[in-house]
């Protein structure tokens, strides 16, 4: 691996930690800026370095570095109701850079494509903690889908601003 490219994966690991404190409460899923960087890293790295940024994102948090949302960290964020949207972002992340490599899918399908990993992951695991599978949706999913979409939508307008204007993604 090139020094490029740890470089890169620990800035996106350091942004992922940035973007959890971004926090606006709405219900039992806290909104923040996470899916941003899931988003950006998938779009700007390799399926592998972006799969990798969200490993040890996810591991720094289980071990109780405070990366989670609100400066905090340890397993019970894994193992509690929103531990199925962070599981979901290596997923996601890995099939949004996959995506790339397709000059026939556009970055707004692959984002979709990323989101849609997000959600079913998320949506399963909150079905554990509510009763059903449509209160799982309507608490989990429901009032995340408009925020969520514009959050891709900046997501797509960064990249392109950073593809223009920045050497240090190409080839990345």
């Amino acid at each position: 691996m090139k020094v490029k490219e740890i470089s890169l994966i620990a800035i996106f690991v350091s942004l992922m930690a940035i973007g959890s404190q971004i926090i606006i409460p709405l219900g039992p899923i806290p909104f923040t800026m996470q899916l941003v960087v899931v988003f950006l890293s998938g779009f700007l790295l390799k399926p592998k370095n972006s799969l990798i940024v969200q490993i040890i994102y996810l591991l720094l948090g289980v071990f109780g570095v405070p990366v989670f949302s609100g400066f905090s960290g340890g397993m019970i964020h894994i193992i509690g109701p929103s531990g199925g949207f962070l599981i979901s972002f290596p997923f996601s992340a890995f099939v949004i850079s996959l995506c790339k490599f397709s000059k026939k899918l556009s970055d707004l399908f692959s984002g979709f494509f990323g989101l849609i990993i997000v959600y079913f992951i998320g949506w399963c695991w909150l079905r554990i903690y509510t009763t059903n599978f449509i209160q799982a949706f309507i608490v989990g999913i429901l009032p995340f889908i408009f925020f969520d979409v514009i959050k891709l939508f900046i997501s797509i307008y960064i990249k392109n601003l950073l593809l223009s204007n920045l050497k240090v993604f190409s080839n990345s």
